[in-house]
């Protein structure tokens, strides 16, 4: 009797627990079921990349200078007596101004001298012409055989044209006298902004003294330096072979973003910079002050230039190259393939694959930790974001 009194607590107790958990068990909505474990697809992001045709694009910095300069210097020397407005630093001036004159009076007296020197000459040649008729005369008078040099000597041939002689120098003299003072004026050469002046009215010059220095204003030159290796993408005009490479260039912290100007590489220069050992190529920019926006002597601009074209090329942005030239690509079968790429230029941006990769493969673009070959991958296609499609700039 007291065994079963012990016992039957005992067995009620496991009634109800079992009671409960058949309850617990088929609660409606709590029924699980028993999934086989499975690969589970990693998230990524993609980029569908396309073959095509494409610019070689080279970007450098470079500094604006000038393309024609020039140290202005009087021809004659003398006192300055009258110096244009527009002969101060940063003034404009137009090709055949008067930027200077220089006082004429020695050079008035110069050509005076010269003159009368000239019509003394005239008159001792025909002095000569008159004496070189009368010896003519007596010649004949006289009927004598003579030589050829004693012949010339009695008609005075060497006296004629040592007068000849003297009344073409007296007027090569007068020449020289009125070029003198034509240079007492001192013009502009062509179009140009002053960039430095070292005269004022009064100073005393002399001839070969350097008076202003003009920076012609039709083009001005940007000084790129690019890798030497870059060189075989770029053409540099030449008059028989058509336009150079052209260049976009811009200075967004100085004339703001979306503001550019255009140019054309022009010229290679024939040695490396000292330092970095960088090629220097010419752009030349026309009308570099009369359009917006204006470019300064000095100031450093990023160029673009447009290289020579790819063809058959795959563009992917630099950012979704792999280490070692590698690429990962989402196959067919949404599996993960590290493959090794050939890469035709390396641009800016990007970087232009020739073989390994092929048009509307998709690209990832996700970073992921552990990468290995036919790792499961997935996309947010099927929820309703779409992977990412190539574009942009090349």
């Amino acid at each position: 009797m007291v065994l079963v009194k012990g016992v039957l607590p005992l067995l009620v107790l496991a009634a109800a627990a079992g009671g409960a958990y058949w309850l617990l068990a088929h609660q409606p909505g709590t029924e699980r079921t028993e999934e086989a474990p499975g690969e589970s697809a990693r998230l990524v992001e993609v980029t569908r990349v396309n073959r095509g045709a494409y610019d070689a694009m080279v970007e450098a910095w470079g500094e604006v200078i000038p393309a024609d300069q020039v140290e202005l210097a009087p021809r004659v020397g003398g006192a300055i007596v009258q110096v244009a407005e527009t002969l101060e630093p940063g003034g404009r001036v137009a090709k055949g101004e008067v930027l200077a004159k220089i006082d004429k009076s020695d050079y008035q007296v110069a050509l005076e001298r010269a003159q009368t020197a000239l019509a003394k000459a005239k008159a001792d040649l025909r002095i000569e012409q008159g004496n070189q008729k009368v010896a003519q005369t007596e010649a004949r008078l006289l009927n004598q055989e003579l030589s050829p040099q004693e012949r010339a000597l009695v008609l005075r041939k060497p006296q004629l044209q040592q007068a000849k002689a003297d009344v073409a120098a007296a007027r090569a003299d007068v020449r020289q006298a009125r070029l003198d003072l034509r240079r007492t004026t001192v013009e502009a050469p062509f179009d140009a902004v002053v960039r430095s002046v070292a005269i004022d009215t009064g100073s005393q010059v002399s001839a070969g003294m350097t008076i202003a220095t003009l920076i012609a204003t039709n083009r001005y030159f940007v000084e790129l330096a690019i890798p030497a290796a870059k060189l075989q993408w770029i053409t540099a005009r030449q008059s028989s072979q058509g336009a150079g490479s052209p260049v976009t260039l811009a200075n967004p912290s100085v004339w703001g973003e979306g503001r550019t100007r255009r140019g054309e590489v022009v010229r290679v220069r024939p040695n490396l910079s000292e330092q970095g050992r960088m090629a220097q190529i010419l752009v030349e920019v026309t009308e570099p002050l009369d359009r917006e926006p204006p470019m300064l002597v000095g100031s450093y601009l990023r160029g673009r230039i447009q290289g020579r074209r790819l063809d058959a090329v795959v563009a992917l942005d630099r950012q979704n190259l792999r280490e070692g030239d590698s690429v990962w690509v989402m196959t067919a079968e949404d599996r993960l393939q590290i493959r090794a790429i050939e890469i035709a230029y390396r641009g800016p941006r990007r970087v232009y694959i020739s073989a390994g990769l092929s048009g509307g493969e998709r690209v990832v673009t996700s970073d992921i930790a552990t990468p290995t070959n036919g790792m499961k991958l997935r996309t947010r296609e099927d929820g309703g974001t779409p992977a990412q499609t190539g574009g942009g700039a090349v």
